[in-house]
C-alpha cells in the first residue's frame, strides 16, 4: 500500500487497542480502536478489492469538506461523536471519536505527513 492512509499524530494520552480485520468477497476492512479513559477514537480503512469507492453520503450533520493533501475529507458530527470520511485510491477511511474539530484536522493533516 502506497497511499497515505493513517494518521501520525493522536491526542495525549490515547492507547492502541487491537486491530480487527475483516473480509468480505468485495473489500477487506482493519479498524483499530483507541482508548483514553473512558473516550475512544477508532480508525477504520477498507480496502476495496475489485473497484473503487467512487461517492461519500452526506447527511444534515456535515460540518465541514476539508481538504489535506489533495484529498477532501468530510467532517461530521455524528450524535455527538466527531467523524471524519474519505476516499482515497480504492480505500474508504474514517475516523470517529470523542473529538474536538481541532483535534480531527490536526490528525486528518498528520496523514499526508506519513
Amino acid at each position: 500500500v502506497t497511499a497515505l492512509l493513517v494518521p501520525t499524530w493522536m491526542p495525549d494520552g490515547y492507547q492502541e487497542g487491537d486491530v480487527q480485520i475483516t473480509f468480505t468477497p468485495k473489500h477487506r476492512a482493519f479498524t483499530t480502536i483507541y482508548f483514553h479513559d473512558d473516550n475512544t477514537i477508532r480508525i477504520r480503512i477498507a480496502d476495496y478489492l475489485d473497484s473503487f469507492p467512487s461517492q461519500i453520503e452526506q447527511s444534515d450533520s456535515l460540518i465541514e469538506i476539508f481538504e489535506s493533501g489533495g484529498i477532501d475529507y468530510y467532517i461530521f458530527d455524528n450524535e455527538g461523536q466527531i467523524q471524519a470520511v474519505w476516499i482515497n485510491e480504492n480505500f474508504e477511511c474514517y475516523i470517529s471519536g470523542s473529538l474536538t474539530l481541532s483535534e480531527i484536522r490536526t490528525m486528518v493533516e498528520s496523514i499526508e505527513k506519513g
